[in-house]
């Protein structure tokens, strides 16, 4: 096993990770976003010929004052070092519960 690399998680996806009440408040009566105290913050590993993974984590919404912006790191390991990339999260699960919202609107089927 050795190193495939190192990757940022620097994708900013708080605002689609907001507890459920919260989310259904803002979407529903148009309120802002109120301040929190963390930050979810979000990445795809790409792993080749299988698919990817989402990895997202929670970190606190500290001001750095630094310039320069610092973000979560993660390391991934695979045989000989080779074979994995990063992306843009699609956040596929947001996908899989439209889909679910919609079948459960669809007319149950009668068996006879």
């Amino acid at each position: 096993m050795a190193s495939a690399g190192i990757f940022d998680l620097k994708w900013d996806t708080t605002n689609s990770n907001l507890p459920t009440s919260l989310a259904k408040a803002i979407h529903d009566r148009g309120i802002p976003v109120p301040s929190l105290p963390y930050r979810v913050m979000s990445a795809d590993i790409l792993v080749e010929g299988c698919g990817w993974i989402e990895l997202s984590i929670q970190i606190r919404s500290k001001r750095d004052t630094e310039d320069e912006p610092s973000y979560p790191q993660v390391e991934v390991f695979t045989p000989n070092g080779k074979h994995i990339g990063s992306r843009r999260p699609i956040e596929c699960w947001n996908f899989i519960a439209e889909k679910k919202k919609l079948d459960k609107r669809k007319r149950p089927r009668t068996r006879y």
